[in-house]
């Protein structure tokens, strides 16, 4: 092989290994950017969608993202993605468009008033509206699925109305309408929490945030 194969072998392998190496970099820098923090049975939570997530709370709740729970939050996200998949799976929740269209300027709202650090995120419109369709396919879950087939007695109103009589300054007749909607919304909160575990334990979850 004379002086000029030689070199142009030698360029073509250079090539090569420089390729292999941008690709090899480029995957990993994929990982790091999606890197998954939790399995929802087959639905991964990615860790790009939990910063996003962290910016909106901190947001929400006016504090900065260092301040934000992270356990707290992404067990949250968990259970949320729980629901969203029940109800993909079942077919039975769609979720209003007018209360859709709310929500998504309830969360720009929100983003309105954007974190330190978080500035991408709070200009992403994207973001906004797939995180006001997930609380309203959340909000409608809880309407169609346990709402709707609430069911209580008299009794219940007055037992409720027992315990919690210094929350009330009337009479149980006096208070029955505002005692009814608080032990609806009680009722409702106890059987979201008792689907949400039937979910847990039908669902394999897998929590990776943490473990690097």
């Amino acid at each position: 092989m004379g002086r000029p194969e030689r070199t142009a072998f030698f360029v073509i392998l250079a090539i090569i290994f420089l390729s292999g190496a941008l690709e090899i970099r480029a995957r990993a820098e994929f990982v790091l950017i999606d890197r998954t923090v939790a399995l929802v049975g087959n639905r991964a939570i990615l860790e790009s969608d939990f910063e996003k997530r962290v910016c909106y709370e901190a947001a929400k709740e006016g504090i900065t993202p260092d301040a934000v729970d992270r356990e707290k939050l992404l067990r949250k996200m968990v259970d949320e993605t729980l629901v969203v998949e029940e109800a993909a799976r079942t077919g039975l929740v769609e979720p209003n468009e007018e209360r859709l269209k709310e929500s998504i300027a309830r969360v720009e709202d929100v983003f309105s008033r954007c974190p330190d650090g978080c500035e991408k995120v709070c200009g992403d419109g994207g973001f906004a509206t797939a995180l006001a369709l997930r609380e309203e396919t959340l909000r409608s879950f809880v309407e169609k699925r346990i709402r709707v087939f609430l069911t209580y007695s008299e009794q219940d109103l007055k037992d409720f109305y027992r315990i919690r009589k210094n929350d009330y300054p009337g009479t149980y007749e006096e208070e029955r309408n505002r005692i009814k909607r608080d032990y609806e919304e009680f009722a409702v909160t106890r059987e979201f929490r008792k689907e949400l575990e039937r979910l847990r334990k039908r669902t394999k979850i897998v929590i990776t945030e943490g473990k690097r």
